[in-house]
């Protein structure tokens, strides 16, 4: 080959490799572009601000960044995808720490990996959120206080909600992705605003007091699949009227149906049916605050109905319940356990209950042992009050 055709040969491939930077990097450009014009409006607004703007450090494997501090005076921030030609990964929870009476919108990019407990914490102007595609929980803290937060897209892959995420925040609504497996104590505590959640069929634990003091929440199906509900989760819940709970479900804890202030507000849910899944291996319910119910489904797994079950102190469903199944696996029923109940007028019992333990209690005095009066001052129908003569009961009806 001459050194001509060498020459031109050289000059070809150049002007190939050119034409190849170019058309990548136009390419880059076009998904970028594409990218933005698919955002929601309320996005486009917020600008990537100068480096100056923040404080940042390397993350604890050295491959990334950490922003810890946003230092700028805009409202709608775009937080950068690299920074000194490393990715920006880790998000710290003082972020905004000077941004908490005027940050309204702010969003993340996928290269966020990490973000720490309470980085929008009292952000109370707080609007428009888009998170991180990458990350995998909402963070402890992360909306508490977040008052203008009204909904929010959580992508797909988050597995987490953490200790009080949207604690005393202003979310109405909120549809959680089918990755999510966990919602840990308080997440969405007194969040008076919220009316609807959809919970997400992998969820399979929800700890205590997640939806406490959610006044206007109306509905909670809970998903098949899930199988611990903790204490208090819906207490004082007063707009509550339909609860419907998973064969999954082994364990519930105990004030779930608490309207603690009652006796104060005049406040109560509607709740008038609850049916318990046949197979749980704990069940701490007391029913003594639901003003409407008037009919209840216990798992096959109770063996005792206790006084406290249902007749704790001046229960609110004395004068509404009507009708209750008595499970297969009950041994005992406690010696005022449906007393003045007046409108219970059906108990079905299985066939397979072929005997009961009807417990006497002590005078006022602690003299004498009087019989158990468990169904005195109810109005139940007379074949149920022949059953329950069959298997024990001497009392009155």
């Amino acid at each position: 080959m001459t050194k001509k055709s060498l020459f031109n040969t050289f000059i070809l491939c150049m002007a190939l490799a050119s034409i190849s930077f170019v058309s990548c990097k136009e390419k880059k450009q076009s998904t970028t572009t594409s990218k933005k014009d698919s955002e929601p409006e309320v996005f486009k607004t917020a600008t990537v601000p100068e480096l100056t703007d923040f404080s940042y450090t390397l993350t604890d494997s050295g491959e990334g960044v950490l922003i810890t501090k946003y230092l700028g005076t805009s409202d709608s921030v775009r937080i950068p995808c690299e920074i000194e030609g490393l990715p920006v990964r880790a998000l710290g929870s003082d972020l905004f720490v000077k941004s908490r009476k005027t940050l309204i919108t702010c969003v993340i990019p996928d290269s966020v990996t990490e973000i720490r407990g309470g980085l929008f914490s009292n952000c109370k102007e707080l609007t428009n959120v888009k998170l991180s595609k990458n990350i995998n929980s909402i963070s402890q803290g992360m909306f508490n206080k977040c008052e203008a937060l009204r909904t929010l897209i959580i992508p797909d892959g988050v597995k987490t909600i953490e200790n009080g995420a949207f604690s005393f925040s202003g979310i109405q609504e909120l549809v959680l992705p089918d990755s999510i497996t966990e919602i840990k104590n308080s997440a969405f505590y007194s969040c008076t605003c919220l009316q609807s959640i959809k919970l997400p069929t992998s969820l399979k634990v929800i700890h205590p007091q997640v939806f406490e003091n959610c006044e206007i929440l109306s509905s909670l199906v809970f998903p098949e699949g899930l199988e611990e509900i903790g204490s208090n989760v819906f207490t004082n819940c007063y707009g509550l009227s339909n609860v419907q709970f998973p064969s999954t479900l082994k364990k519930i804890g105990d004030n779930n149906f608490s309207c603690r202030y009652h006796e104060y507000l005049g406040k109560s849910n509607s709740i008038s049916t609850l049916e318990f899944p046949s197979e749980m291996e704990e069940f701490n319910v007391t029913f003594e605050y639901l003003a409407h119910l008037k009919s209840v489904r216990l798992p096959n797994t109770l063996e005792e109905i206790s006084n406290n079950l249902f007749n704790d102190g001046t229960p609110l469903c004395k004068d509404t319940l009507e009708e209750i199944n008595f499970p297969e696996s009950l041994k005992t029923i406690d010696s005022h356990a449906f007393t003045n109940f007046s409108k219970l007028n059906n108990i079905i019992i299985p066939d397979s209950i072929t005997s009961l333990e009807f417990k006497d209690y002590m005078d006022y005095y602690g003299e004498n042992t009087l019989i158990c009066n468990a169904f005195k001052g109810t109005s139940l129908n007379l074949s149920t009050q022949k059953r329950l003569k069959e298997l024990g009961y001497k009392g009155e009806f």
